[in-house]
């Protein structure tokens, strides 16, 4: 297996490892690298879980996409350095548990083990729970280590701080003398941050540093660091210092070898705390000050400085109760019941929350920043059918909805990365309940802020809403059938209306003694109808967007000034046409007839909205819009305008304002289907009692020069000249069109034969009978004619193929695949103006 194959795939890591210079290590090129490290890694890569591989005797390292977080500076840097250089910092840690599995050949786990991993530059106090587990080589040896594993540091220390606190409460509840709990409380304090010293100053003492009889007037104070000016300090601690109070001070070292600026901000942020927490020991009368004096054998971090504002304020709390039971105790049961009363209160707060948070009907889960979960509703677990102790502490893209959808999970992780910075988020997805039931689920993930406008927490909710999204197709269905039943009625009552015209034209021409004027009034009156009945198709094959069109690339600009005089005559001599068409490069690629109808309907909506009478104003420009570059043909009308109720339904078929018999409703239809079947729009605008604009948006095309075709040989007078006797192969599945068909060829001269499929017609081709064209229609069961021309071009190139359709969806769609193409209806001049061009036998005639 070849380094590609095995290293296929693997996200970003499997990218970096490709392309890694593997010659100049010790591991040596991938190719050469042994089948057993090749199948861990291809493992190790494609897995959603961290992973990592320690290779030969150095440990070399590799590792996935979900590992790279661990490292973090030290990634991409760490990949294919030996261990002991990637964790010098923790080797005297690892070290150990790496010899133990390569010398026992077993498996190693660990659970919260304490790493103090360099981070940053400074080093911090992490935890993790990993495992070991020994790689064999081909000789059976233990040739590598595969690791595994998370960090759990947030829980370890979450759960140390809240144990410490409870521990701390109990003690200073069982204290009743103030100075014993400020002590006490200084000495666990200091322990649990691994001060050196701790210390209770008397009065006296602080009065050495926090004089009462200064004036003040020389703009300094002095401290422990010596004197400071004033202006070094904030307003509250002025304050607190002028009133003689006791201050609670980080009297820190400040030894850049041993505190990083990082740490002194994080005493800084003590201060504001500690005048509160001073403040209160000076109304309760004790003359004394809390303070902490330490070499700090790591750096604060900003959850030391809570704590240490948590502890100052159980502290206080504590020293109140202490001098209230020494002062008041008297009223000692009534403070207990104020506790109790208080406690209850919070306790019913608490009821509360956890009944509103667990018989909310959504998903609900409570996550920090980096996406940790932290508390999961009812809801959303009996859901899962999972316990808290499955999802609690974990990243919230590794809970149960998500497993065993990588994408799924980067969306959720990346949702929790934007939440974090501030976003609200929300998003449908496909996930996963019990068992392998499937949801679609609302999903939204939104930020908690703290009063500094910085997000604190994460809030993920979810909706099941698959039975909502069923719902909804259902009502876009029969929305659909109802539109449907709209265009059938539309059709039927329009055809029918033109079928009258024919059958009573038909039925009157069987008459022997109808005089020849009638008899020729009514074949025109049947002439005409049938035009109007293709005219009508057009309309709705356009509508559909499932008419062939023939795009062709021409100015917008110039087809304008040439069909001006056409749109006057459209609507009518009481409207004067404006134009204003001073585009200049404005091609499109489009069906130009198709062009002149819509921009013909559109003038003739515009007329009739008028009334015939007023100004229509023609507008051709350049637009830009978000899918590219457009040009705009705008018909503005001095109308009445369009109610805004009726705007949702003007490109409906059939939908129509105007009187019974004076439209049929399709002519913005057409408009709206060849807009959209061009690659297009089309808008309108119509501010109350201000008329209408209609713009119709044609993508631009760049200029093509093109050579005029040469005009085609105008039609005989009479159809029926010109057969010569050239054979014709006619293919079409319905008897009647077969037979009309067959019928006006023999009328024109050419000899036929009939074959009511595409296999038939094969089947007669290749019996030694000679054809000079082949007349097929397109929509046929089976081999349609499309297919059957290219499997005629390949068996017999060089015999001609005409198309014939009605309608085509592979038409509208693919085009004619060059053949010729002729529409139904046709008349019998256009079908032998094509024969015969198709069929001279002199190339020269």
């Amino acid at each position: 297996m070849t380094a590609s194959g095995f290293l296929s795939g693997g996200g970003e890591m499997g990218a970096l490892i490709r392309v890694h210079d593997w010659g100049s290590s010790p591991l040596g090129q991938a190719e050469t690298w042994p089948q057993s490290l090749r199948s861990a890694l291809s493992i190790c890569l494609n897995s959603s879980f961290p992973m990592a591989i320690y290779w030969g005797p150095e440990l070399r390292l590799l590792y996935n996409d979900a590992w790279m977080p661990i490292p973090e500076e030290r990634h991409p840097w760490a990949l294919g350095r030996p261990a002991a250089e990637v964790w010098a910092d923790i080797w005297e840690v690892l070290e150990p548990q790496f010899a133990r599995v390569l010398q026992s050949g077993e498996g190693f786990s660990t659970y919260d083990q304490m790493l103090p991993l360099l981070r940053g530059g400074i080093r911090r106090e992490t935890y993790w729970n990993y495992s070991f587990t020994p790689i064999r080589g081909e000789d059976g040896t233990v040739a590598g280590i595969l690791n595994q594993g998370n960090e759990t540091t947030a829980r370890v220390l979450a759960e140390r701080r809240g144990r410490f606190l409870l521990d701390l409460s109990d003690r200073l509840r069982s204290l009743s003398d103030p100075r014993a709990v400020i002590e006490t409380a200084q000495a666990a304090l200091g322990e649990h941050l691994g001060a050196n010293r701790v210390g209770y100053g008397e009065v006296e003492e602080t009065r050495r540093f926090f004089t009462t009889e200064r004036n003040w007037t020389d703009g300094s104070v002095p401290t422990r660091e010596g004197t400071h000016d004033l202006a070094s300090f904030g307003p509250e601690i002025l304050a607190a210092l002028r009133a003689g109070i006791p201050l609670l001070i980080p009297d820190v070292e400040r030894d850049p070898r041993t505190n990083s600026p990082e740490s002194l901000a994080a005493f800084d942020a003590i201060d504001t705390r500690a005048v509160i927490t001073a403040s209160l020991v000076k109304a309760s009368g004790l003359k004394a000050a809390l303070y902490v004096h330490s070499r700090a054998a790591r750096p604060w971090t900003e959850h030391d400085a809570e704590l240490v504002a948590e502890v100052a304020d159980r502290t206080w709390a504590a020293v109140e109760r202490a001098r209230a039971e020494e002062r008041l105790r008297d009223l000692n049961e009534t403070l207990e019941r104020r506790v109790a009363e208080r406690t209850a209160e919070l306790a019913e707060t608490d009821r509360r929350f956890r009944g509103l948070f667990d018989s909310a009907l959504q998903f609900m889960a409570l996550l920090t920043r980096d996406g940790t979960v932290i508390e999961v509703n009812r809801t959303a677990l009996e859901w899962s059918r999972i316990t808290a102790d499955d999802i609690v502490g974990l990243p919230f893209w590794l809970a149960a909805p998500m497993r065993g959808n990588p994408a799924l999970q980067n969306a959720i992780r990346d949702a929790a990365r934007r939440a974090a910075a501030g976003e609200t988020v929300r998003e449908e997805h496909e996930m996963r309940g019990h068992g392998e039931t499937r949801a679609i689920v609302d999903f939204s993930l939104k930020p908690v802020f703290s009063a500094d406008g910085e997000a604190t927490w994460l809030v993920a909710e979810g909706r099941d809403i698959t039975e909502l999204k069923h719902a909804q197709d259902a009502l876009r269905q029969a929305q659909k059938l109802e539109a449907v039943g709209q265009l059938t009625g539309g059709v039927a009552h329009d055809f029918n209306n033109l079928l009258t015209i024919i059958r009573s034209s038909a039925d009157l021409l069987r008459r022997s003694d109808l005089p020849d004027d009638r008899r020729r009034r009514y074949v025109e009156a049947v002439a005409e109808t049938v035009d109007r009945a293709a005219k009508l198709t057009g309309q709705l094959l356009a509508f559909a967007r499932r008419q062939a069109l023939r795009p062709e690339v021409f100015d917008v600009a110039e087809r304008m000034r040439d069909i001006a005089d056409m749109l006057g005559t459209v609507a009518g001599a009481r409207i004067r046409i404006v134009a204003e068409i001073a585009c200049t490069e404005c091609h499109v690629e489009a069906d130009v007839s198709q062009f002149e109808t819509a921009l013909v309907n559109m003038a003739a909506n515009a007329r009739d909205a008028m009334d015939g009478e007023g100004t229509l104003t023609v507008q051709v420009e350049r637009r830009r819009r978000a899918a590219g570059e457009f040009v705009a043909i705008s018909l503005g009308d001095t109308g009445h305008g369009i109610p805004p109720d009726k705007l949702p339904q003007i490109f409906e078929p059939f939908f129509t304002t105007k009187e019974v018999g004076k439209g049929t409703g399709l002519g913005l239809s057409q408009v709206y289907g060849f807009a959209k079947q061009s690659g297009g729009d089309v808008v309108v605008e119509s501010p109350p009692g201000q008329g209408a604009t209609f713009t119709l948006l044609l993508p631009r095309a760049q200029r093509q020069e093109t050579v005029e075709p040469p005009a085609p040989p105008a039609a005989e007078t009479d159809p029926r000249d010109g057969g010569d006797g050239r054979r014709v192969l006619v293919v079409e599945d319905n008897l009647q069109v077969g037979e009309i068909s067959t019928q006006i060829l023999r009328d024109m001269g050419y000899e036929t034969v009939w074959a009511t499929d595409a296999q038939a017609a094969l089947a007669f081709l290749s019996d030694q009978h000679r054809f000079d064209v082949v007349f097929s229609d397109v929509v046929m069961p089976g081999m349609s004619g499309i297919e059957l021309g290219e499997e005629i071009r390949r068996r017999h190139p060089g015999l001609p193929v005409v198309l014939t359709s009605g309608y085509s969806d592979v038409l509208a769609e693919e085009g004619s695949h060059g053949f010729d193409l002729i529409h139904k209806p046709y008349a019998a001049a256009e079908l032998s103006r094509i024969l015969r061009r198709l069929t001279r036998r002199d190339p020269s005639a």
